[in-house]
């Protein structure tokens, strides 16, 4: 299988000498293309700090990083910018529009900043992938005249308009009800098993995380458990899951006693 995602040794540390915070200690691990793959952990775990690392939002304290095959940790700003809009889509919590420009310019902005494509190729493939999420009645319409799910969903298009190979979510149904939550969910996995996309997601909900095919949980900065899917259904999955994540708390429990 082609490893998509390679972390080693990977460390994070915010504050100073005196006064420090490990966010991340120490972490190894490889994501393959085509995988569906959930983070979790409690609060403060380190799993957001994870997730930005990987899509290149933050730096690592030290530790290697590489995507698609190329290390990105050493990267100049520009050249970092440009990988990003070539091979990575976010989706996150707060959906991220840009309030004062339309729907569609803010699904267009990695092809605006890519600077690959001219102005009337540009509005082709947002409309094409506003079609395809569902929204192309709100494409000139602002953030704010659309419904909570039209906005996800425009953040979705954005995520995809320049075909990245690894898509990042952080906890992309944070906002949204559960009808909605549904629907981005589906979308997700449709995109994962019919478009082998490689999908990297984190979420602090079971029944989220059984949409996944491999969970991640992290304690402390550290990876603790590795959970595969297999031939489990959902529901069999999401009782494993839920059975994880469990005895993960009855553990804080004895450490408190």
């Amino acid at each position: 299988m082609e490893k998509v995602i390679e972390v080693q040794n990977l460390t994070k540390i915010y504050g100073t000498a005196t006064s420090k915070t490990i966010a991340l200690d120490n972490i190894n691990l490889e994501v393959y293309k085509g995988e569906f793959v959930g983070i979790m952990g409690p609060s403060g775990s380190g799993k957001t700090t994870l997730l930005n690392i990987i899509s290149t939002i933050d730096n690592p304290s030290k530790g290697l990083v590489e995507l698609n095959g190329i290390e990105v940790c050493s990267m100049y700003d520009t050249q970092l910018s440009k990988f990003r809009y070539e091979n990575i889509g976010f989706i996150f919590q707060e959906f991220n529009l840009i309030d004062n420009i339309t729907v569609g310019e803010n699904i267009a902005i990695p092809l605006t900043l890519s600077q690959k494509l001219g102005t009337k190729e540009i509005r082709e493939k947002t409309v094409e992938y506003a079609k395809r999420l569902g929204i192309e009645e709100v494409v000139d319409k602002y953030p704010n005249e659309c419904s909570g799910g039209q906005r996800q969903r425009a953040a979705i298009a954005r995520a995809l308009v320049n075909n990245p190979s690894i898509i990042v979510a952080d906890e992309p149904t944070g906002n949204l009800d559960s009808k909605n939550s549904h629907e981005l969910l589906k979308i997700l996995k449709e995109l994962n098993s019919k478009e082998g996309k490689t999908i990297v997601m984190v979420t602090h909900d079971s029944m989220i995380a059984s949409y996944c095919e491999r969970i991640l949980l992290i304690k402390d900065g550290k990876i603790e458990g590795n959970l595969e899917r297999e031939d489990l259904s959902q529901k069999e999955f999401f009782y494993k899951i839920v059975d994880m994540t469990s005895k993960e708390s009855q553990s804080l429990f004895s450490e408190i006693e």
